[in-house]
């Protein structure tokens, strides 16, 4: 029940941060960036062993780049925790090793953190999901992945 009331307390807090901070010079610069929508990407490790769902996330990182959207999202890596403690720092290593050649191997030019205290897992339901913020339609819609091709329309829609 705890890590539940943090999983909301996080969510809320960057609902706040995404929506409320903007960067000026973003806007003046970039006519891609989307100050409206933030997105929060939750990828949970076991995800990536699946070549579809991998593909399904390059093709959504694909089009964070073409756009120059980096500004608008951040990522979180969720994975299973070992129930051995002892060995648990060590673990950690080993997938901030592997979170770093994820993101070198896929071009990956926004923040992904990785969550060591488990507080995503409830947000995503070992899936790999994708929480948009729209603070022009007032919405917060979840994808879970692999995405779509009419998802993916629908998530980067610019009106």
């Amino acid at each position: 029940m705890i890590i539940k009331k943090k999983a909301i307390f996080i969510v809320f807090m960057l609902s706040v941060i995404f929506l409320i901070n903007t960067d000026s010079n973003s806007l003046e610069n970039n006519n891609n960036f989307m100050p409206d929508k933030r997105f929060l990407l939750i990828i949970d490790f076991g995800f990536l062993s699946c070549p579809l769902c991998v593909q399904s996330l390059s093709e959504f990182i694909d089009v964070i780049n073409r756009r120059s959207l980096e500004k608008s999202i951040i990522g979180v890596l969720i994975f299973e925790r070992e129930r051995n403690e002892s060995g648990f720092e060590k673990y950690i290593k080993v997938m901030e090793k592997r979170l770093k050649g994820f993101i070198i191997g896929n071009d990956i030019k926004f923040p992904i953190i990785l969550d060591r205290n488990g507080v995503f897992k409830n947000l995503s339901q070992n899936l790999t999901t994708l929480i948009l913020f729209d603070n022009r339609k007032k919405i917060i819609k979840k994808y879970n992945f692999p995405l779509n091709k009419v998802e993916i329309n629908e998530i980067f829609q610019i009106e």
